[in-house]
């Protein structure tokens, strides 16, 4: 009896059979991510209670679920109803392929619970970061990106060139990067659908150690962005890009907050609005997206390249980041895509012998 299971078609590549039984990478990866979260999360937690800071983390935390459930279950549907029209003479593969459907929900929903860990994860140490490390060097990376424009300061430059052009392109610019965490998230959601488990796990991987090694990079870089130290700036972005300017404004108001609470005063923290520029993990992870794209042959590598480029410029042309922040972020993006690169092979070489051991025992 054939028991690999059915044969996942790739646009462009081959077919490629996807183990069916409940191996150990299935068992093991994703509760094991979650659990080095939590562990981050528990870590963080006491260092602030160290230093006179009693948050709760998880303040919010259901609607983080639904919103992570919510972005995984479109994907997976439109991977369904994209699979219903253009795969009609092959054979049909369910996102989440497995032999047991309480499998399905359950692998569903420990990713789901992972994702909301992640921004827990992340969204604390970056909203703390200047009681960690009060030290900017905004002065240092703008010093920097001159240098590397031969001069020319890349933030006052872009946004001159869209002040001087057609108000269309700065609006939609502008509406295009206010969207960043939906095309992120819904980004990411589509990897985490594929049919082949050890692509959803090794995909898991890489984007986890991009969003938490950028994180302390924060720490140990702490910048607030063009926006918040160039004295002209802010009155030129709210005439262009008002999208962008309002996000300013409220990350600062939060930022403040945040100074009010170290020093000991009462004050509400949103944790989800913290102020770092130093690596733009929005650059990042629309690259490590579009890698992902090309290393899985998927057809929507063209949406992840265009998107990754848009927000690179939109992120220096808003004054959000540095040229050099976007560069880090790309730099971690390719090491990200790395180990999850090596990952995916460990995980194929995993199925491969758990195979071999299986055709190869005989009760008999």
């Amino acid at each position: 009896m054939n028991n690999s299971g059915p044969a996942v078609s790739r646009p462009g590549g081959n077919a490629e059979p996807e183990q069916l039984t409940l191996s150990g990478y299935r068992l093991l990866w994703w509760p094991g991510l979650a659990l080095a979260l939590l562990v981050h999360i528990a870590a963080f937690t006491a260092l602030l209670r160290h230093l006179g800071l009693v948050v709760s983390p998880f303040f919010g935390f259901t609607k983080t679920l639904a919103f992570a459930a919510g972005y995984l279950l479109f994907a997976v549907v439109v991977r369904l109803v994209v699979q219903r029209w253009s795969w009609s003479g092959a054979s049909r593969v369910w996102p989440f392929s497995s032999g047991a459907a309480g499998v399905v929900i359950g692998e569903f929903f420990i990713i789901v619970g992972t994702m909301a860990l992640l921004t827990v994860a992340y969204s604390w140490p970056k909203v703390m970061v200047q009681v960690l490390n009060p030290r900017l060097w905004d002065l240092q990376l703008g010093a920097l990106d001159r240098l590397l424009c031969f001069g020319v300061d890349p933030n006052e430059f872009l946004l001159t060139v869209f002040e001087g052009s057609p108000a269309v392109f700065s609006h939609l610019l502008d509406r295009y990067y206010s969207v960043f965490v939906f095309t992120q998230s819904i980004g990411a959601a589509w990897f985490l659908s594929d049919p082949r488990a050890r692509m959803r796990a090794a995909f898991g991987i890489g984007f986890l150690v991009l969003w938490m090694v950028g994180t302390w990079c924060y720490v140990a870089i702490p910048a607030l962005g063009p926006a918040y130290v160039a004295e002209d700036l802010p009155a030129r972005l709210w005439a262009i890009f008002p999208s962008a300017a309002q996000g300013q404004a409220a990350l600062y108001a939060n930022y403040m907050a945040v100074k009010s609470l170290a020093s000991g005063a009462e004050a509400l923290v949103v944790p989800h609005l913290g102020i770092a520029a130093m690596p733009s993990l929005h650059v990042g992870v629309h690259l490590f997206l579009y890698l992902w794209a090309v290393y899985s042959r998927s057809r929507l590598r063209p949406v992840f390249l265009a998107m990754t480029l848009l927000t690179f410029v939109g992120s220096v042309a808003t004054a959000w980041h540095y040229v050099v922040d976007g560069l880090a972020g790309a730099i971690l993006a390719a090491g990200a895509f790395w180990l999850a690169v090596i990952a995916a092979k460990f995980l194929l070489g995993s199925r491969a012998r758990a195979n071999s051991a299986t055709q190869s025992y005989n009760p008999g």
